[in-house]
Parts: structure tokens; sequence; C-alpha cells
């Protein structure tokens, strides 16, 4: 008896599987057959290509990306060394793609490190050829200073 029993759940649950699938097959076969878009991304605010990307708040007020140093990425050329002064307890490196705003896409920064600030003074040695670079594109390189806590500020 107790075979019989498990048994006849098997089947229902197998029943149960197959009108799942038969209706979810016959839903999205309808969807195809009617000529509705299933999601228009186009009508969400914000999510349109039409309107250029804004500044962070925060990074609005900072420097453009045309205004930093330069430089074209050639394979086997070795580390590129960035020193400078800085002015609180680190001194922050970061290298972006030149056609990345940095203050739009902080996070597409190709290199952040920061080093501790000893004497006002700081060299960080870049090892380009470890990044995901793309031999013959331009990148900019941007200093900056950190705390103890927060996020760098001071960009030049």
């Amino acid at each position: 008896m107790k075979m019989k029993t498990i048994r006849t759940r098997s089947i229902h649950i197998l029943v149960l599987a197959a009108v799942f699938f038969v209706s979810g097959l016959v839903f999205f076969i309808t969807r195809m057959i009617a000529d509705e878009p299933v999601s228009q991304v186009a009508s969400v605010p914000g999510l349109t290509t039409t309107e250029p990307a804004q500044p962070i708040p925060a990074l609005r007020g900072y420097p453009l990306p045309k205004t930093f140093t330069t430089f074209t990425y050639t394979k086997n050329v070795g580390d590129r060394v960035v020193s400078g002064t800085c002015a609180d307890m680190y001194f922050v490196v970061l290298v972006f793609a030149q056609d990345v705003d940095y203050r739009v896409s902080p996070l597409d920064a190709k290199y952040n490190r920061a080093v501790a600030c000893t004497g006002g003074k700081a060299e960080v040695s870049i090892p380009t050829d470890t990044l995901p670079l793309t031999e013959g594109e331009r990148y900019y390189v941007i200093m900056a200073d950190q705390g103890r806590t927060g996020t760098w500020y001071n960009p030049r």
C-alpha cells in the first residue's frame, strides 16, 4: 500500500511539472507572435543614451580629465614611476583610460594605489605590463591626497 502512495505522488508531481512547462511554453510563444516588445529600456528615465552621463556630485568640481598627465601605453617598457608631493597620510595614484571621465566613473580606474606619505613626498611604481591596458591607447594619471579615513581628494 505504501508503494502505491509514493507512485501516485510521483505521477502527480510529473503531471504538475508538465503543466507548468506547457503553460510557460504557451506564454512565450504567444509573446513572440504578438508584436509587443517584452521590455522597453529606452522608456526608463536615466537609462537613455541621448543624455550625457553626469559627474558624481562629490567629484563635480574636480578638474577635467584632459588636465592630467597622459601617456601612451607600450608593452615591455617597464614600470612607470610617479612621484609627487603629498599633504596628508597617503599619496594616491590612479590611472584611467583617456575616454573615461573619472568624475562620472571613478570605479573604472585601471590602477588605484595609495602609499604612505613620508616627509611630504611619495613615489609609486605602476606595473603597467600587469594592468589591463591596451597597447597604443592613451591613459591619464591622477595623483591625489587621502587621509586615514575617507576617499582621495585634491586631484592633480
